[in-house]
């Protein structure tokens, strides 16, 4: 039946251990249709799918989504971005849309650039890049959209417990840069005080919350964390900070333990890495908490610069971002490193 148990995960752990999350096939249905009505996927269009299916993102929006919808599915055995570029010019199954984590895209990009883009650019029949797994930064969002010749871009958020979240409309084009997008099935609501439901304003940051479907019903063998993240009204606290804007448009500015509180101004890390990347040296950034003995917290950033590149020294990132940020989100140390680890 609807309501049968079909599939069972695992929470990555971010917020502490690790949850488990029985999805019914109502559930996963619901969430699947989301997906397909709101990025438009057709009976022409063909998934290619480098995603692991064992997370929920790939299951729901990769697999479920396309068949749904009457379309197809090119499964790879992994990522490659070298097989990425083989399988997006093959026929007669040239794939029309992908939905990968911001790693991937970068090494798609850096992949097509050391190729032929013109030719491989000709042929490739991509008509929509969504994101996953991470906030996509605005800048990676216009390199995609200008190396594959005008595709639309769409940043998206869904977790384990909620797939799909939001996206914005199929046509965006990146107006509402650091969004990810309106509610494509749940409710959202913005709460400064949980246990009290109290929402906020637009603008102003808070607990984002989700409610109806394709939200699970709770987690199994888990009263406690149950407890602690519904609200009576059936109000699920996804645990990460952001604030609704005036015409619903969601932004998320980190978990709720990895916002930067600064003397008690509330700054978003993604906000920091995304000013830092666009200096030229600059391969990849992270922003973290510095312990500070007046403020509490101020800002630090871990760099890992363009190969051969010399590294940027604070004066000269300061200088960098004085076009871009007020001086209290400038970092005050910089960490070097050669990449950044990943899970």
């Amino acid at each position: 039946s609807p309501d049968d148990i079909a599939l069972v995960l695992r929470t990555s752990g971010t917020s502490g251990n690790k949850k488990t999350v029985p999805y019914t096939l109502r559930t996963l249905c619901v969430g699947a249709v989301c997906v397909a009505r709101s990025w438009g996927l057709a009976p022409h269009d063909v998934n290619l799918n480098m995603m692991p299916l064992h997370h929920v993102g790939g299951i729901v929006r990769n697999l479920l989504a396309p068949l749904l919808s009457s379309g197809s599915v090119v499964l790879t055995t992994g990522f490659d971005a070298g097989v990425f570029w083989d399988t997006a010019a093959m026929v007669p199954f040239t794939p029309t849309w992908y939905y990968a984590v911001p790693t991937m895209h970068h090494a798609i990009l850096h992949e097509g650039r050391s190729r032929h883009p013109g030719e491989y650019r000709a042929s490739c029949g991509i008509r929509m890049i969504a994101n996953a797994g991470g906030g996509l930064l605005p800048s990676l969002a216009v390199e995609l959209r200008e190396f594959f010749a005008g595709a639309t871009v769409l940043p998206s958020y869904g977790m384990t417990e909620c797939m799909p979240i939001s996206t914005p409309p199929i046509g965006y084009a990146l107006e509402r840069p650091g969004t990810s997008g309106v509610s494509v099935g749940p409710e959202i609501a913005i709460f400064g005080d949980v246990a009290n439901e109290m929402s906020l304003e637009p603008g102003a940051i808070g607990n984002i919350m989700v409610r109806g479907e394709p939200l699970f019903a709770g987690y199994e063998g888990n009263e406690n964390a149950n407890k602690d993240s519904f609200t009576r009204n059936g109000w699920f606290n996804t645990g990460d900070m952001g604030y609704l804007d005036e015409d619903g448009y969601l932004y998320i500015t980190g978990r709720s333990k990895e916002v930067i509180n600064r003397g008690g101004e509330i700054i978003s890390p993604v906000e920091i890495e995304d000013a830092v990347l666009g200096h030229p040296r600059v391969r990849t950034s992270l922003a973290f908490v510095v312990p500070h003995d007046v403020l509490q917290e101020s800002i630090g950033i871990v760099i890992v610069s363009e190969p051969d590149a010399r590294r940027v020294d604070l004066l000269e990132l300061h200088k960098f971002l004085s076009h871009t940020l007020h001086p209290s989100k400038w970092p005050q140390v910089i960490v070097y490193m050669d990449d950044l680890p990943k899970n």
